[in-house]
C-alpha cells in the first residue's frame, strides 16, 4: 500500500469520526431540549380543588396572638388545635373528613380551629406548603390555600406558575403572594410551631387537641366536638 493510499484511509477515518461525534452531539442536544421542554410542560400543569373559593365564604379568618391561623371567632368556646404537615397524607385525610366537617359549627360560633404547621415531617413540601398557605393568610385566605396545598400534595410541587393560578382562583394578589413565598416572612412562626410540637413531646402528624386535651384518635375530632356542643346546649 502506497503512502498516499494510507493517508487517504486515515483521512476517511478521521472524517467518519467527526461525523459520528456530530451525530452524537446532535442526539444529546435533542435530548437536552426534550428534557427541558418536558420539565417546562410538567411545571405548567395545574388543577385546583372544586369549590375552594366558596367553602369558607362568610367564615371569620384571623390569627391567634402567637400568629397561628385561626378559622372562626376568637371567642368561640371550643378550641380545636391541629398540628399537621402539608406533606402528610393522613393530615390531608383529617382535613377533608374531619376539619371541614366542623365548618357549620364554626359558622354557628361554637368552634374555632387553629392550624399549627409542622415542617419536620414529609420533606421539603411540608415547609413549601406551609409558606404558601401562611402567605395567602396575609391576604386573608389561609384556609382556601390550605385546601389547595393539601390537594397538590400528591400531584405537584409548588412553583410560581401554580401560585399564580391559585391566586387567580381565590382572588389574591399574585405578586404579593410570590414575594412573600420567596421571603423569610414565615420563618419565625414555623420555628415557633416546630418548637411547640417538640416541647409537647409530639412525634407524628396529625396531632389534634380539643380544649387543650390531646385526642388519642384524631379521627374522632368531630364526635368529640359535637359532644362538647351538646354540653354547651344543656348548660353542662
Amino acid at each position: 500500500m502506497t503512502k498516499k493510499r494510507r493517508e487517504q484511509i486515515r483521512q476517511k477515518s478521521r472524517t467518519r469520526s467527526r461525523q459520528q461525534m456530530l451525530i452524537i452531539g446532535a442526539i444529546v442536544l435533542v435530548g437536552v431540549i426534550a428534557a427541558v421542554g418536558a420539565t417546562t410542560y410538567l411545571g405548567r400543569q395545574v388543577s385546583l380543588p372544586e369549590g375552594v373559593s366558596a367553602a369558607y365564604t362568610g367564615l371569620e379568618q384571623g390569627f391567634t396572638s402567637e400568629g397561628y391561623p385561626r378559622l372562626g371567632r376568637a371567642d368561640a368556646p371550643i378550641v380545636v388545635e391541629d398540628f399537621s404537615s402539608f406533606a402528610c397524607p393522613h393530615c390531608e385525610t383529617l382535613h377533608e373528613s374531619q376539619i371541614k366537617s366542623l365548618l357549620d359549627s364554626v359558622a354557628d360560633g361554637h368552634v374555632q380551629i387553629i392550624f399549627k404547621p409542622v415542617i419536620s415531617i414529609g420533606g421539603d413540601y411540608a415547609e413549601d406548603g406551609a409558606r404558601a398557605a401562611l402567605c395567602a393568610g396575609q391576604q386573608g385566605k389561609f384556609w382556601e390555600m390550605n385546601d389547595i396545598v393539601f390537594y397538590w400534595r400528591s400531584r405537584y410541587s409548588i412553583n410560581d406558575f401554580r401560585l399564580e393560578k391559585a391566586a387567580e382562583e381565590i382572588d389574591l394578589d399574585a405578586d404579593d403572594l410570590k414575594a412573600c413565598y420567596d421571603s423569610d416572612s414565615s420563618e419565625d412562626l414555623l420555628r415557633r410551631s416546630q418548637g411547640e410540637f417538640r416541647s409537647l413531646g409530639l412525634t407524628g402528624t396529625p396531632s389534634v387537641y380539643v380544649d387543650g386535651q390531646k385526642l388519642e384518635n384524631p379521627g374522632e375530632v368531630v364526635s368529640v366536638v359535637q359532644a362538647k356542643i351538646s354540653q354547651l346546649g344543656s348548660g353542662g
